[in-house]
């Protein structure tokens, strides 16, 4: 099955991604990763994969960029470092899709699995990570994720994983993220998401935090 919310574009670069950097233990992570496994269908503007490996990333994105542009895509990096780098892809075709690809080190508590994409970060780690993912920065796309996790799986269990993830969790100060977030003009949400819907999950998910 296609994953919805994916460019073809997108699939492509995920797909070289993962077949360049496997061997050091990659798997997809991100929106892209929830896209991949069908948890959400929102468009997504990265691709993110990850390792728990102890490897050189900045070696990783070099032969990442490689095999990029062996598939004719335009590729800059624009950070490299032994845990993290970034690069800017650009399709070389008339519409000229650009997207970054951003590779890093983490810490996986759960095993990968497979999607059409390639490895790919367990749907439960996912649904962690993006619970973190909203404790740590004020972004309304990350709450319109975990709107849509919410559908599947029990609001407790993704923040008892995500707290095993990062012990430092806070639930009364993730609660104050959600209402900053909340309250961000409609401008800044992604489009196609049921802005009224979603705020009002937050402002749910609010006082259940503060419970």
């Amino acid at each position: 099955m296609t994953p919805q919310g994916l460019t073809k574009v997108h699939r492509q670069v995920a797909r070289t991604v993962l077949r360049a950097a496997g061997p050091d233990g990659f798997h997809l992570a991100g929106g892209a990763g929830l896209v991949a496994s069908h948890l959400t269908d929102r468009p997504t503007r990265d691709i993110d994969a990850f390792t728990s490996a102890v490897t050189d990333v900045g070696k990783v994105a070099d032969r990442v960029a490689a095999a990029l542009r062996d598939e004719g895509f335009e590729v800059t990096i624009n950070r490299r470092s032994e845990s993290l780098a970034s690069l800017r892809v650009i399709a070389r075709s008339a519409r000229r899709g650009r997207l970054d690809v951003n590779l890093g080190r983490d810490r996986r508590e759960w095993p990968g699995t497979t999607t059409s994409l390639g490895s790919t970060l367990s749907p439960r780690e996912l649904a962690a990570g993006k619970v973190l993912a909203l404790f740590g920065r004020v972004q309304p796309r990350d709450l319109a994720d975990v709107a849509a996790l919410a559908g599947h799986y029990p609001l407790e269990d993704m923040l008892a994983d995500a707290k095993i993830k990062d012990p430092g969790l806070d639930r009364r100060i993730m609660a104050q993220m959600v209402r900053m977030v909340v309250a961000r003009p409609d401008a800044q949400w992604p489009p196609g998401v049921d802005i009224a819907a979603v705020r009002e999950f937050g402002l749910g998910l609010a006082k259940y935090l503060e419970e």
